[in-house]
């Protein structure tokens, strides 16, 4: 049995323009709906990616609430080992497709990272979150998605990537006939950069 989806992709505009039907696929009646789930992330219709997010940050919040009641079993280190397994791992997969969310969804993921470092260092609830998250070495949401897209698009520029990801950037000189210094080591900089700070995820 397949299991298969119809979805209108593009904005508001774009899709009241589209007429309603149906579509047929092996013998099988499909009807447009708003959002659809593919290997574990939730698409919606204008891309937006609010249903993906608000699902993962209830689920984390639910794990680091079952963390936090236990937390007095554990030490330090196995907190993290614990957090990293059930929390992060769920929270930043296939990150590289959704990190163009809204910058509201991304301050809700960057609530589930505060509440973990909490949980680690056994912080008050008002005690300012910079400073922890420094000492734990732990990236913000905002720039471990950068990290990760910036890795990607590094292995994709230098063919460390399948021809078929690769194939599809194109460099400024490639157009222009132009050679800059920032052509070639953009991506490295600001990989470097990023990784001063110890990530407590790579990629």
């Amino acid at each position: 049995m397949i299991a298969a989806s119809l979805i209108h992709r593009g904005s508001r505009q774009m899709i009241a323009k589209i007429p309603n039907f149906n579509l047929s696929l092996l013998g099988k009646d499909l009807v447009p709906t708003l959002c659809a789930r593919d290997l574990g992330v939730i698409f919606d219709d204008q891309l937006t990616f609010s249903d993906h997010t608000v699902k993962t940050v209830s689920s984390c919040m639910s794990s680091l609430t079952q963390i936090n009641q236990a937390k007095h079993v554990f030490d330090k280190d196995l907190l993290v080992t614990i957090i990293k397994g059930l929390v992060f791992s769920k929270m930043f997969y296939c990150s590289s497709i959704w990190s163009n969310t809204s910058v509201t969804k991304i301050n809700k993921l960057q609530a589930i990272q505060n509440f973990a470092a909490g949980i680690v260092t056994r912080s008050r609830k008002f005690d300012h979150i910079t400073p922890i998250l420094k000492q734990l070495r732990w990236m913000s949401i905002k720039d471990h998605l950068f990290y990760c897209d910036a890795i990607l698009t590094f292995k994709y520029i230098n063919g460390m990537a399948p021809t078929n990801l690769s194939s599809r950037f194109i460099k400024r000189g490639t157009i222009s006939g132009r050679s800059t210094p920032m052509q070639t080591n953009w991506t490295y900089r600001a990989i470097k950069r990023l990784r001063a700070s110890e990530a407590f995820y790579t990629t």
